[in-house]
């Protein structure tokens, strides 16, 4: 069923109600998670406002009218609505938990990549790499030899984190442009130049189109 026709059978309105606006952002944020190779910015007014919503949504159906053809048609509604802003709301925190669990020693690493997260995210990241660290330290790391011990260098002597998972930010992606955005380049060396108009489809690379996703010139798809 049309999401503006239930508005209006339940009299409710599109706009500030988690039945139209804020299921479809949920829904686009979802999306550009599962897509984009890194963590994006945690959506925390729009979770928020929807788990109100919801449980708001929650004692209306409890208290609903079930007696009457009408109360019960509005009562299923707002169930199947209800299943449906929580379905999208776990998709999306649970695909920022596997991201995160996926790179959680470079997401530490990174202050920026930290900003990022929510305060429960930020706090499960800690206490996951220190319970594998611990694991790891207790039942694989102690076998070797002492220099080769670190969970994120592969030796003492490594200048770099190079045991760290980090996001592949050169994959491609496919991308809807929202906005006339004109010309942007694809590479550091200005070669691969297009022109993004609205509602052009793109297959890119992620980098060079990170900080259009961020500031809502595209999506990803």
């Amino acid at each position: 069923m049309d999401d503006n026709v239930i508005s209006q059978l339940l009299g409710t309105p599109a706009e500030g109600d988690y039945g139209e606006s804020d299921i479809i952002k949920m829904r686009k944020a979802f999306v550009n998670e599962k897509a984009a190779p890194e963590i994006l910015d945690y959506q925390a007014d729009l979770v928020s406002r929807l788990q109100d919503q919801i449980q708001n949504q929650e004692d209306t159906v409890a208290n609903a009218d079930s007696t009457n053809t009408e109360g019960s048609l509005a009562r299923a509604i707002w169930r199947l609505e209800l299943a449906r802003a929580k379905h999208v709301l776990r998709a999306y925190l649970r695909t920022r938990l596997l991201k995160l669990e996926a790179c959680c020693a470079a997401v530490l690493a990174d202050q920026g990549m930290q900003t990022r997260l929510s305060q429960r995210e930020l706090q499960y990241a800690h206490d996951l790499f220190l319970k594998t660290g611990e694991y790891m330290r207790d039942n694989i790391l102690k076998a070797f030899p002492a220099e080769f011990q670190g969970a994120t260098r592969q030796s003492n002597v490594s200048e770099s984190y190079d045991m760290m998972t980090r996001p592949d930010l050169d994959k491609h992606v496919f991308m809807r442009v929202l906005e006339d955005r004109g010309a942007v380049e694809l590479d550091a060396e200005g070669d691969d130049v297009v022109e993004l108009m609205k509602d052009d489809l793109y297959v890119v690379r992620y980098n060079p189109i990170k900080d259009l996703l961020r500031d809502d010139w595209v999506e990803l798809i």
